[in-house]
């Protein structure tokens, strides 16, 4: 078959074939941050994979890795008193959607006010 590139049946497949490597490329990176435990990455991994319609489960499940994540990172962070890497974390625990009322998230906030 002839069917050139502005063949209307054509245009709507390469359409998906892109949307569809969109998306596999933004659950890659998401599943990358997620191993690579990156504080800084996950939240840019995360906004990728909610506008490549990456499926909400993979979404929720880096989401809860992140919790996690910064939940760690405040702990260590707030043993250690190392009030730099607390800030920081506590701006992690915004974006991770950690509210004032977690409990690590009071116990950085205590460090700080010390």
């Amino acid at each position: 078959a002839e069917l050139g590139h502005d063949d209307p049946t054509v245009q709507v497949a390469t359409k998906v074939l892109q949307e569809e490597e969109c998306k596999d490329m933004a659950l890659e990176g998401l599943l990358s941050a997620c191993a690579s435990e990156s504080i800084r990455a996950l939240p840019v991994a995360l906004e990728e994979a909610s506008t490549a319609s990456v499926p909400v489960r993979d979404i929720t499940n880096a989401r809860d890795c992140f919790k996690t994540l910064v939940r760690r990172v405040l702990q260590d962070a707030s043993e250690r008193r190392d009030r730099e890497e607390l800030e920081d974390a506590l701006d992690s625990a915004n974006a991770a959607e950690l509210g004032h009322d977690d409990p690590t998230v009071q116990a950085a906030a205590k460090v700080l006010q010390e």
